[in-house]
This record gives C-alpha cells, structure tokens and sequence, in this order.
C-alpha cells in the first residue's frame, strides 16, 4: 500500500489542478465556481500531503497546495531529506 502513494498522491494533485483549470475555462460564477475551488483545493492539499508524507517529510507540508500549482511544484521539487532534521518526520528505527 506504501508504494501506491506517489502514485495517489500525482494523481490527487492533477485531479485538482484539472478541476480548478476546468473551472475557470468554464466561467462558473456563484455557488458552482466555489464547489469546483473547495474540490480543487481540497484534492490539492490531500495529494501534496500524500507526496510530502511519500518523500519523508512532515504531512502538514502537504498545505503547500492551498498555494495552486505554484505550491504543489514546491513540494514535487524537494528533495528526499537524508539524515536532515527541521520539516523532515522522525521515524524510529523499526519503521524502516
């Protein structure tokens, strides 16, 4: 299940992006327009949690996606801590 993550994860976050750019190319107004951006950020900010949680970091990373596509290139683009502390999730040694 662990390694169906990432892959959850990309597809969460271009869900959302094609749901928000689905949204404006349509000129919803009103009460649609906010049901397609609170589906939108909300599929944004469970795939980047699911890809922050994936590379080893902290899961509330993944809030990076309230930030749209600028938030979710952020995250995709860190790199995997390796023995760096900070945002980085601790893990004991027989999670591994």
């Amino acid at each position: 299940m662990a390694a169906l993550a990432p892959t959850r994860a990309y597809l969460s976050i271009a869900a959302g992006l094609a749901v928000q750019m689905g949204s404006w190319s349509a000129d919803l107004t009103g009460a649609p327009y906010w049901v397609c951006a609170f589906g939108a950020g909300a599929g944004l900010v469970y795939g980047c949690t699911l890809a922050a949680e994936a590379k080893g970091y902290a899961r509330w990373l993944g809030f990076a996606g309230l930030f749209s596509f600028v938030g979710a290139v952020f995250l995709l683009l860190l790199p995997r801590p390796e023995g760096r502390t900070g945002l980085v999730r601790l893990r004991r040694r027989d999670d591994a």
